[in-house]
């Protein structure tokens, strides 16, 4: 195989120096392709992706207006639309607030139970978010929205995961944001 791809060298050398031009235009293609490849991958995942391209919200509380309010309106569809923009945001920000607010919006619109629901995924991420923040408060707050849910176990697992030696809260107090997730449909 050695003496395969010697010989195959060999001929293309030959080739350039007897001046033959098709080996340098395939090379000089090979280049341009692998060149403009990853430009082309990169236009079509930014146009696919266009999080990638788009400047972050802030506030993850105007977007959870806009959905309530399209949510009351009767437009399902916009307000999860909505609601998983909250998730995005908060989860972006680690905020485990935004995260309960989007996952009783979700469950106020799917109404599905259970660990494989959505809303069931994004407490999950909330509960990260609250031990990662160290906040006994927000432990507390997701495992209420876990007990609404109907997912009792999940709200003992939550309160497990307290630890003593987590710093005192000086937080103001944080509005009742279960009371959507009890909220008939």
């Amino acid at each position: 195989m050695r003496d395969n791809l010697g010989g195959a060298f060999k001929m293309a050398t030959a080739a350039l120096e007897s001046g033959d031009s098709r080996v340098p235009a395939w090379w000089r293609a090979a280049g341009c392709i692998a060149a403009v490849l990853p430009f082309l991958f990169l236009v079509a995942l930014a146009s696919l992706r266009p999080d990638f391209n788009r400047p972050g919200t802030a506030d993850w509380k105007s977007v959870l207006a806009l959905a309530n309010a399209f949510w009351e309106n009767g437009d399902g569809y916009e307000a999860r639309h909505l609601y998983l923009q909250v998730e995005r945001i908060a989860a972006w920000h680690h905020d485990w607030k935004g995260l309960v607010a989007a996952a009783c919006g979700v469950k106020r619109l799917d109404g599905a139970r259970g660990p494989y629901s959505k809303a069931f995924q994004i407490l999950l991420r909330a509960l990260v978010a609250a031990q990662n923040r160290q906040s006994h408060q927000g432990v507390v707050i997701v495992a209420e929205a876990f007990g609404v849910l109907g997912e009792h176990k999940a709200a003992e697992m939550a309160l497990a995961h307290i630890r003593s030696d987590w710093p005192a809260e000086t937080e103001a107090p944080v509005e009742n944001l279960t009371e959507t997730c009890a909220a008939p449909r």
